[in-house]
């Protein structure tokens, strides 16, 4: 149990880059409309690139990987429809549309690259069993985005300033 909560943690590594983190309290909002948005969508694009990162390492897992993703979608998709229609607010955004998408694109692929070095630190066999159980990992806690990323979700619906 303890290595897949570790595992979990590691989805919400982005949000030590903004420096929000804390093992004992979990990720805290700014209150700033952006970067609480930004670390809204990393966590849920840790999500599905942990299902990617899986796949693509140990096709067998590909299955059931994408069926406790698209039940993590399931449970969550009132709140992902939300975060999209923010953040297509954003990419129309005649100002900060075009640099939101670079910002998003480069930061998506650096995630993905430590994602992949992280779950592969531990050696094949732990890599493998981490991916085996990313159903569990999916169904932690810290991936109930209403619970986990209060704060910040908070934040979004107040919406962008003025």
């Amino acid at each position: 149990m303890r290595k897949i909560i570790a595992l979990a943690c590691m989805a919400l590594s982005a949000l030590a880059m903004h420096g929000n983190l804390s093992a004992q309290q979990g990720p805290r909002s700014t209150g700033q409309y952006y970067r609480d948005l930004g670390v809204i969508f990393g966590v849920i694009e840790a999500v599905r690139d942990i299902a990617d990162i899986c796949s693509e390492e140990f096709p067998d897992t590909e299955e059931d990987n994408e069926k406790h993703y698209q039940s993590w979608r399931t449970r969550h998709l009132s709140l992902l429809e939300e975060v999209e229609r923010h953040r297509t607010q954003i990419l129309e955004h005649p100002v900060l549309g075009a640099q939101y998408k670079r910002d998003v694109y480069n930061r998506n692929l650096t995630f993905k690259t430590n994602q992949r070095r992280a779950l592969a630190a531990g050696g094949a066999a732990t890599f493998r069993a981490n991916c085996n159980k990313y159903g569990e990992m999916s169904s932690l806690p810290q991936w109930d985005l209403e619970t986990s990323l209060a704060g910040h979700i908070a934040t979004m619906r107040r919406g962008p300033p003025q």
